[in-house]
């Protein structure tokens, strides 16, 4: 059964950090909610928004309808390599 939670990797840190950015858009006419996850270990982010070392993948919460070709296409832009919902 969809949850609702997916997750999306991407090839850079960047694109990841990109996509996160994306927090409050909508997809299928819902709101959805990007973060970045964390890295294990003693990597820690630097400052507010900024991305932790070796991050290259995004929790991603939106609608349990959401399937992984709508997302794929909606991250497109930032390159996504993969999606698991």
């Amino acid at each position: 059964k969809p949850t609702g939670t997916g997750f999306a990797i991407f090839p850079t840190a960047e694109q990841a950090l990109r996509a996160s950015t994306w927090t409050g858009t909508k997809i299928q006419n819902r709101w959805i909610k990007v973060r970045l996850c964390e890295v294990r270990g003693d990597a820690r982010p630097s400052g507010a928004g900024e991305k932790p070392e070796g991050c290259l993948s995004a929790v991603v919460s939106c609608d349990p309808s959401a399937s992984e070709e709508r997302l794929l296409e909606f991250f497109k832009d930032c390159h996504v390599s993969g999606i698991s919902c």
